[in-house]
């Protein structure tokens, strides 16, 4: 773990605080507002290491630009194919998806005979948001 900076602690509080699934982008232009010298690679920067690190999600869709998640606990993503916008699919996952069996069957099948470890699930579903 990196140490500590006013920085990487401003991002995270920040991310943690939204649920609109920031790009790094969005997260610069929040944060200049209170850390006026805050840059857009040290946004970058600190997003890689906390992914990295496995203290948020970075979540690449394939429609549009990566966006980020404070929250990694295991949940659900949407997101739309026209703005490229993600939502959280809130007790989608938890009533829907039970993980450890799911791992279970999957290292008992032909399927996983080249996989080693299973560290995590992610379920994305695509589509079109009301607002498109």
């Amino acid at each position: 773990m990196k140490k500590y900076s006013r920085q990487r602690e401003a991002l995270l509080t920040e991310l943690r605080g939204r649920y609109d699934h920031p790009t790094a982008e969005d997260l610069y232009f929040s944060l200049r507002a209170i850390m006026p010298n805050y840059s857009l690679g040290t946004v970058y920067r600190n997003l890689a290491d906390l992914s990295a690190e496995g203290i948020i999600l970075k979540i690449t869709s394939g429609y549009g630009p990566e966006r980020y998640d404070g929250n990694i606990k295991p949940h659900g993503h949407f997101t739309c194919k026209k703005c490229g916008k993600v939502y959280d699919l809130a007790g989608f996952y938890e009533k829907h998806i039970d993980g450890q069996k799911m791992v279970e069957e999957l290292q008992k099948s032909e399927a996983a005979k080249d996989i080693s470890t299973i560290n995590e699930i992610r379920i994305m579903l695509y589509g079109t948001c009301k607002n498109c």
